[in-house]
């Protein structure tokens, strides 16, 4: 059981490895510039709109210009960036943790500066990546997957989303999406030990570097997640009284699910 809540295949030696990486085939070609502690700041353009460079600021102050014929912008979102966030994904952004501690520097200033020169915005500005993790983990990314393979509360100890209505990567950011917008930021997997024993030490919570809170009863759960007893026990033993004979089947969308017990859960879901 874990408070809050990826799939990743981390790569040996992290972003600076790839960084290195790709460093080592820029490297080869004799017209390229690597310019360190240099911030973009805004494009050049022509008197017809046409961009011709852009306006950078070095480590000491100092502002220069770079022409060239094209410029392209590779600059991620704006997670880094309070203003942006409020402005377009809305109010209560400010208590969003960022994934990774990298994700700071995605200030969106390379986005500010197209929009300065009348660039036209693509996709959905409100729209965000986002996860359920384990707030209790001291490592980044600590992401907890699982969610269609048990039941998911909110601090009242009631279920606010239907886990199994399709695949965990059809699913798994909207659920974290719902914790946040409405559910005060805060939701709790419950799930049983033949789960995590067939998982374990996989993917279900392999990220976060915090065991799950375990306990022999219900209500030893809720006591260490500060939930209420009564209230989980009397949510998990309704959700269980409700679930249909189907045979269940965690490799697929097998049709096991509850009857006449709110939001219908459609597959996937099994707990104990």
């Amino acid at each position: 059981m874990m408070k809050r809540t990826c799939f990743s295949n981390s790569t040996p030696g992290g972003g600076h490895a790839i960084i290195n990486a790709l460093f080592d085939s820029i490297r080869k070609f004799d017209n390229v510039n690597i310019m360190w502690e240099t911030h973009a700041e805004h494009l050049l353009t022509a008197e017809d709109g046409t961009v011709t460079g852009v306006q950078v600021r070095k480590a000491d102050g100092h502002m220069t210009k770079i022409r060239g014929k094209k410029v392209m912008l590779a600059c991620g979102g704006f997670e880094g960036n309070r203003e942006m966030l409020g402005k377009y994904v809305g109010p209560r952004t400010e208590h969003l943790e960022l994934i990774a501690p990298g994700l700071k520097y995605n200030t969106g200033f390379g986005l500010r500066m197209g929009l300065e020169v009348g660039a036209a915005t693509a996709g959905s500005m409100s729209g965000m990546h986002c996860e359920l993790v384990d707030i209790r983990a001291k490592k980044p990314d600590a992401v907890i997957w699982g969610h269609n393979y048990g039941i998911v509360v909110n601090e009242h100890c009631k279920r606010f989303y239907d886990e199994g209505k399709r695949h965990l990567f059809a699913t798994f950011e909207m659920i974290a999406l719902e914790t946040w917008r409405d559910q005060n930021q805060k939701s709790y997997f419950v799930t049983d030990k033949p789960i995590m024993d067939r998982f374990r030490p996989g993917w279900v919570y392999d990220t976060t570097d915090q065991e799950p809170e375990q306990s022999d009863t219900i209500e030893g759960l809720a006591e260490k997640l500060g939930l209420d007893p009564k209230e989980l026990k009397k949510t998990i033993d309704e959700y269980n009284a409700a679930i249909n004979d189907n045979e269940f089947d965690l490799m697929k969308l097998d049709g096991k699910r509850t009857h006449g017990y709110g939001a219908q859960d459609d597959n996937l879901l099994c707990t104990s």
